[in-house]
């Protein structure tokens, strides 16, 4: 029995147990939706498990708009009040709080789009499906609100393992076997390697707490070296494995391909906001010899998400390289803010940032639920071929379709135009003119493969063209609306966003 007193308990404070509320609420939907997939008549254990949680994430959602005022303008009066046992892991700040709401919107959304998918599998798992989906937003939440290494690689743990077991739910296909067991032979190895640059950090600091963003370019800052530098690089190695950065993107196409369609859209939208905000916070830990290296990586990063998007047939090998292009994008902004002069810069870089995962997020899962919806149709139609007559067979799937390319592209007015527009501008702010003007010139490179896909689906004849599409069930209709709704709403007016990011302060 706990005692009556919370302080006594784990030494968290009322505050503490506020600050974890989101967590906790995902934590309990698991356990409850668990106990309805065991134990629930064989009738009612699909829709209970899925109720309990979409009506978790609904919760943990409020629960974390509602951190969102106090950590605007109290959180460093709420730091102080958060017990030592907390206080000492977790970072309160404004951009963790919204990379937690963040995480949860793409799982609500994946969650409520991925019903139909689901109904019609020949091997349906809707328990376990529900239950992994928010394990992963429960990694993602304690990664983005990482102040200690172990807690962050717990997150990292939770998020991957969720994961691994997700793109090869499906037991009777080999291409999400294979995916699957690809993606956690070379998880493991990043997992491990995160570790073992944990231990040397620990050997060569004494310590394994995150400085965190507001310690960047701060005047006197020593940059890890001997040990600490080591440790600090495979660190980085790792975290850029989740990211997909080059040299480290290998598994991206296969896995993306492999695994179940909306698992992908979770994976490359959810998983880039983890493993990005976690590279933030452990910005600081950077060694000088990686330091040096960032322009290099973020160009390579650039050229070969591009230009391997240039060749793809399939529609999701196609996203998978533009996604790598896109981690590139933000790895622009993550050089600005390392390689930057001071805290406005860098406060500059971190917005830059969390702005783009939004639109990078909301934009992928418009694009990837598109080419699900698709597929359950046809596995044929997930290809550039497939599309063709879209615009004919299934007009309202062409727009959103049309309308994600152009945000990934970055044409105004779509929201993805202001991400592009903000780590540029982050990039100029540092005179990192070279990145600046790669960035530019393969975004340009960048829209013959996204209007490509605008092309075939518009104006190019296909077979079966007289041939109209069954209409897409509402559970996705929702997912699509909603997208496309803040794609176009944000793109026109940027400042419902930007305001909103004005408080991250370093």
């Amino acid at each position: 029995m706990l005692p009556q007193n919370a302080e006594t308990w784990l030494h968290l404070t009322p505050q503490d147990w506020s600050i974890l509320a989101p967590a906790l609420t995902l934590s309990v939907g698991a356990l409850l939706a668990l106990a309805a997939d065991l134990f629930a008549p064989t009738s009612m254990r699909a829709g209970a498990t899925r109720l309990l949680s979409l009506l978790a994430l609904g919760v943990a959602i409020l629960l974390t708009v509602y951190q969102y005022i106090p950590a605007t303008n109290k959180a460093a009066q709420i730091v102080t009040q958060m017990g030592p046992s907390l206080r000492d892991v977790w970072s309160f700040r404004m951009e963790t709080v919204i990379g937690s709401l963040m995480i949860q919107v793409l799982t609500l959304l994946t969650l409520i789009g991925s019903g139909s998918w689901l109904t019609r599998e020949d091997d349906p798992h809707h328990g376990e499906f529900h239950i992994l989906c928010l394990m992963f937003a429960i990694g993602g939440i304690l990664l983005v609100s990482a102040k200690h290494l172990m807690l962050a690689f717990v997150g990292l743990e939770l998020l991957s393992i969720s994961l691994y077991v997700l793109v090869a739910i499906r037991r009777n296909r080999y291409q999400s076997v294979e995916a699957g067991l690809k993606y956690f032979l070379l998880g493991a190895f990043a997992g491990a390697i995160f570790l073992y640059g944990t231990a040397l950090l620990y050997a060569g600091n004494g310590s394994l707490s995150l400085l965190g963003i507001e310690s960047v370019n701060r005047p006197g800052l020593p940059r890890p070296e001997g040990l600490a530098a080591l440790g600090g690089a495979l660190l980085f190695v790792a975290l850029f494995f989740k990211a997909s950065v080059v040299p480290f993107h290998m598994w991206t196409p296969d896995v993306y391909q492999g695994a179940p369609t909306p698992i992908t859209a979770l994976m490359s939208t959810g998983t880039k906001v983890a493993a990005f905000l976690l590279l933030l916070a452990a910005a600081p830990l950077i060694p000088r010899e990686l330091l040096v290296a960032l322009p290099t990586i973020t160009i390579l990063t650039i050229v070969v998400g591009n230009l391997g998007a240039l060749v793809q047939g399939d529609l999701k090998r196609l996203i998978a390289y533009s996604g790598i292009a896109h981690a590139g994008y933000l790895m622009i902004a993550f050089s600005a803010l390392c390689i930057g002069t001071g805290p406005q810069v860098a406060a500059h870089s971190v917005r830059a940032i969390v702005f783009y995962l939004a639109a990078y997020g909301v934009t992928n899962l418009a694009a990837l639920f598109v080419v699900a919806q698709l597929e359950r149709r046809d596995p044929s139609l997930g290809t550039l071929n497939g599309i063709k007559g879209l615009a004919r067979r299934h007009p309202s799937s062409a727009v959103v379709l049309t309308i994600a390319m152009l945000s990934l592209a970055g044409i105004p007015p779509t929201i993805g135009f202001w991400g592009k527009y903000l780590v540029l501008a982050a990039a100029l702010h540092t005179e990192l003119y070279v990145l600046t003007t790669v960035g530019l010139l393969f975004s340009v490179i960048g829209l013959y493969y996204y209007l490509r896909v605008v092309v075939n689906a518009w104006f190019l004849p296909g077979e079966g063209d007289d041939t109209a599409l069954e209409p897409t069930d509402l559970a996705t209709k929702v997912t699509l609306a909603l997208t496309t709704a803040a794609i176009v709403i944000v793109g026109i007016v940027p400042s419902l966003l930007l305001n909103t990011l004005v408080h991250v302060k370093l």
